[in-house]
């Protein structure tokens, strides 16, 4: 009868598990149904003297639900509390992932392996989804965020390296099964695919630290000299084509130098006066904006072109005469009556769907990687004008956390507070960002220390990596992964401030590192290359 009752138990967990890691991907509400429903269960099952003896026999997981009661403890040092218990609420399965994967009784490694090849599955499918929405029923040029139908395509990206990492093992570990075998490799190419199409900077940093990391780990445990070689020449060899590519990018970018305004024609063909401005060095594909510049003839002559009014919005906000000025400078054409005329069709819908630089509708070219990169550092070293532009945004966020967390060095403001905090600095500051693109840190260490100062900081950093040195034995490829991947997005993403964020962090962290099977052994020990 226990037996039957442990198993009835066993299959819920594993059940429940499943809709989190197919609601991770797609959907907050069903992120919030499936906590609820895990924390239920485990208060349902009961035998709660069995788990606290579980608990007081785990430090690992008792030093990551750490994490949580620190934040509880912060709100003595929070004047907005209605915010920090909405972050308490939102980090949630930082308390309850832990609490189950540590007290339950150990939930067969098969199981817990269908709960992964679940995850895998739904990325698959949600990539899926994405890749054919952007490029087969989205009109106009494809816009890689529309890959990412139901989160930040930043989040998106590194699920998808994580599935990445357990498809590869899946199929390096399954020797027999010929058909298993080519849908594992079926499911590592559509993956990596899905990534690079993606083109989320962050994932693709991951992509490439996880490229190295397993390069690291063939040269370790390979025995074969030509393998080893051929397998480091080629990661040398990536190395150097992306520097070569970026030095490439740079250089085409700032070639040619700005002529002499004075040597240009005065008049367009129809005899109106061009403006050539001898200070601007704005460029769009190598190309000054304003040199070749009639106002009087772009207006006449965009109407012919469409119907949407020059002084009107494209598809994104902006004002379609500025994106005009924009493409038809990165075509390197004229912004007059003759550079509209040259516009085709395509060229109109692009404009109109505010594809501002022709280098966008480039698919396959290293050029329209690095050429955003490029673009924003220089319209910030011109104009000091970071709107609009993730990276550059970036900069101002870290700027303004910075001079918080300066002012509240030692206990912060409080998690509570950070809302107020960064709203007042930006005003002291006289920041350049519009209201509307005011946001935190966008990185989640700094976020950390400008809540909870050094102290908390300190403490909360402490809660994160001492379960990881604990459980130090049994650190293996997949979990050196996990931490690259959650290590590197927290440099350029508040990881831990969305539902799907937390979600993804919480569950992975306590699968792979919390003591849920026998013997003391972590799930991640049991299931690696």
């Amino acid at each position: 009868m226990l037996a039957k009752r442990n198993l009835i138990f066993q299959n819920l967990y594993t059940s429940i598990l499943v809709l989190v890691v197919m609601a991770m991907p797609t959907s907050n509400f069903a992120i919030s149904i499936s906590q609820i429903l895990l924390l239920a269960v485990w208060l349902v099952e009961g035998n709660f003297a069995k788990k606290l003896k579980r608990l007081k026999q785990n430090p690992a997981v008792l030093l990551f639900v750490g994490f949580y009661l620190l934040h509880i403890l912060w709100l003595a040092n929070t004047t907005e509390l209605h915010w920090g218990f909405r972050d308490l609420q939102l980090k949630f399965p930082l308390l309850v992932m832990p609490l189950v994967f540590g007290s339950i009784r150990p939930i067969p490694v098969q199981k817990l392996s269908l709960v992964l090849h679940f995850f895998v599955a739904t990325m698959l499918i949600t990539g899926l989804m994405g890749f054919v929405n952007n490029y087969f029923l989205t009109q106009g040029v494809p816009d890689r965020r529309q890959m990412s139908l139901f989160l930040s395509h930043i989040r998106f990206s590194l699920m998808l390296n994580m599935a990445l990492v357990f498809s590869i093992i899946f199929l390096l570990k399954n020797k027999q099964d010929r058909l298993l075998r080519i849908i594992y490799a079926l499911s590592v190419l559509a993956l990596f695919s899905f990534i690079v199409l993606l083109q989320s900077l962050t994932g693709l940093v991951v992509l490439a630290a996880l490229f190295a990391l397993g390069t690291l780990y063939l040269l370790k445990h390979c025995q074969m000299v030509i393998v080893k070689r051929t397998v480091l020449l080629s990661l040398l060899s990536l190395f150097a084509f992306f520097c070569v590519s970026a030095v490439w990018s740079v250089n085409k970018y700032y070639s040619p130098q700005k002529p002499d305004v004075s040597t240009l024609p005065k008049k367009t063909a129809n005899g109106n006066a061009y403006f050539h401005s001898q200070k601007s060095k704005l460029r769009e594909n190598s190309h000054f904006v304003y040199l070749y510049f009639c106002d009087k003839e772009l207006n006449e002559s965009w109407q012919y072109k469409s119907s949407i009014p020059i002084q009107g919005k494209d598809n994104k906000g902006n004002l379609i005469k500025w994106t005009l000025v924009r493409y038809l400078s990165s075509k390197g054409l004229t912004k007059d009556s003759v550079g509209v005329s040259q516009l085709t069709e395509q060229d109109v819908v692009n404009i109109q769907s505010g594809i501002a630089s022709v280098v966008y509708t480039q698919k396959w070219s290293v050029y329209t990687f690095f050429y955003p990169i490029i673009w924003q550092a220089d319209r910030y070293a011109l104009m000091q004008n970071p709107n609009g532009h993730s990276i550059t945004q970036r900069i101002e966020y870290v700027k303004t956390g910075w001079a918080i967390f300066k002012q509240n060095m030692w206990f912060g403001v409080g998690q509570g507070d950070l809302r107020k905090a960064f709203s007042l600095q930006y005003k002291a500051d006289n920041s350049p960002l519009n209201a509307k693109n005011r946001y935190r840190t966008h990185n989640q260490y700094l976020t950390f220390f400008t809540a909870f100062g050094v102290v908390g900081g300190v403490l909360i950093m402490l809660s994160l990596i001492l379960p990881v040195y604990l459980n130090r034995k049994a650190i293996n490829v997949n979990l050196v992964a996990f931490l690259i991947i959650a290590t590197l997005s927290m440099l350029n993403e508040d990881t831990l401030e969305t539902s799907a964020g937390v979600m993804f962090f919480g569950f992975f962290y306590s699968l792979l590192f919390l003591k849920i099977k026998e013997h003391g052994k972590t799930f991640g020990s049991y299931y690696h290359l």
